[in-house]
């Protein structure tokens, strides 16, 4: 069964998961708890946060739902190959022997495209796997429909990409993913999965993984631990541009709601109506407003009990400085004002530590090497103690990446696109020289 518990505070999730886990530990004590998140960092507050209140945490299993899923998958059916001919990087050197040979009107757009030369019709191909593995993860609908010969009426270009789907689909009658998605549902039983699985702090999922929840969920007890930062309905919520179509094709029941929730909220909106549809549910809801009369506050309190902003007539405070937006013209600046910020704040509040601040950004990789630049220990300059997550191992010590380059070129197939593009192995390999 599914067991949906819904909050617009992670420490009260944090609170309800622990409290769980000693009112109904597994069955077996040396079993380990299965717990999906979204984010590495996710996992380590999770792992901070069940120490502080049960003084340990032990024997947790975090995994990434990609990464769970294909565990599960080799499990169930242990002959599957290493690596699918429908992969990106398999599939595009395929697509590029298919492109010469494509005739008739269907393909005229990729034959004009491909007529550039060689490099035009490689770039192409590596485009048209990405797209066609995108639909593999979010589209397998429109996969099953052009595999039975079907069109969506999705747009122009529906026709050569079901066209080209379906010979590639006929070249190799090996499992893609939403035929191993299919074969895999089929024969998952009950001794296949743990006695408890938990996914905390997921904000989407994508379709083929929100299946695989749903039918985990008719085996075995799944608990879903998720932020909604609204206590009522808010399915029908949109913003005034969509709300304007809407009502131009007779849908008089769409609302705008709070711009900020109609805005922003489209992705969380979506994943709570494909949680409820067609599924067992035991939702639970643990809804807390906020206290205090700053912007944050009132801005959380009209979100969570769908409250249009100012309806209160309140003015905002010159001192209040909950909600601070900086404009800054790179990466590097940005860095060094939040810096700045963080110092001061320290400075005025003595209960605040390093430990109580997170900071979030949507590419951390990118943002990695000016962290490092300005966070980084410094005699002529005040230091915070930091730590990044969800980094790759190969950016923090590019030297191990090129030393397991060259062990891996043993056994490999020294494939230029994998190799020689790599910048970062090129000087280290220099440098081992």
């Amino acid at each position: 069964m599914l067991f949906l518990y819904q909050s617009n505070r992670l420490e009260q999730l944090g609170q309800l998961y622990a409290a769980m886990l000693q009112a109904q530990p597994l069955s077996d004590p040396f079993a380990a708890e299965t717990v999906i998140v979204q984010s590495r960092g996710m996992g380590r507050w999770m792992t901070l946060d069940l120490a502080q209140q049960c003084g340990i945490a032990a024997n947790i299993d975090f995994v990434l739902p990609a990464a769970f899923a294909w565990r599960l998958m080799q499990q169930v059916m242990p002959e599957l190959p290493r690596k699918s001919s429908f992969t990106p990087e398999v599939l595009s050197w395929r697509l590029l022997q298919l492109l010469p040979t494509l005739e008739g009107e269907v393909f005229a757009p990729l034959q004009r495209y491909a007529a550039g030369g060689e490099s035009a019709a490689f770039e192409l191909a590596g485009k048209v796997a990405d797209i066609f593995d995108q639909y593999l993860v979010f589209r397998p609908d429109w996969i099953r429909a052009w595999e039975r010969g079907e069109r969506l009426d999705l747009g122009e270009d529906e026709a050569w990409q079901a066209a080209l789907w379906q010979q590639l689909a006929a070249q190799d009658p090996s499992r893609h993913r939403v035929r191993m998605l299919d074969e895999f549902f089929a024969e998952l039983r009950p001794e296949h999965l743990p006695e408890r699985i938990t996914l905390f702090g997921i904000a989407s999922l994508a379709p083929m993984y929100l299946a695989l929840i749903k039918r985990l969920a008719e085996l075995t007890d799944v608990c879903l631990f998720t932020l909604n930062p609204c206590e009522a309905y808010w399915g029908d919520i949109v913003d005034t541009r969509r709300k304007l179509k809407l009502r131009e094709k007779g849908d008089l029941f769409a609302t705008e709601g709070h711009p900020l929730l109609a805005s922003l909220g489209k992705q969380g909106r979506d994943f709570f109506e494909l949680i409820a549809a067609d599924a067992e549910l035991d939702a639970r809801p643990l809804f807390a407003a906020a206290t205090g009369d700053s912007l944050l506050a009132r801005l959380q309190r009209d979100i969570l009990q769908l409250d249009m902003p100012g309806h209160d007539g309140q003015w905002l405070s010159p001192e209040d400085s909950s909600i601070e937006l900086h404009a800054t013209h790179g990466a590097m600046r940005e860095l060094e004002v939040l810096k700045d910020r963080l110092l001061a704040m320290l400075a005025d509040d003595p209960t605040l530590s390093a430990a109580d601040i997170a900071v979030l950004t949507p590419d951390i990789n990118s943002y990695a090497p000016y962290i490092d630049a300005v966070f980084g220990q410094r005699d002529d300059a005040p230091n915070l103690p930091y730590a990044i997550a969800d980094r790759r191992v190969e950016r923090e010590e590019p030297l191990l990446a090129a030393i397991g380059n060259l062990l891996h070129l043993l056994d490999s197939r020294f494939a230029a696109t994998r190799y020689w593009p790599c910048s970062t192995a090129r000087r280290c390999c220099s440098a081992l020289a």
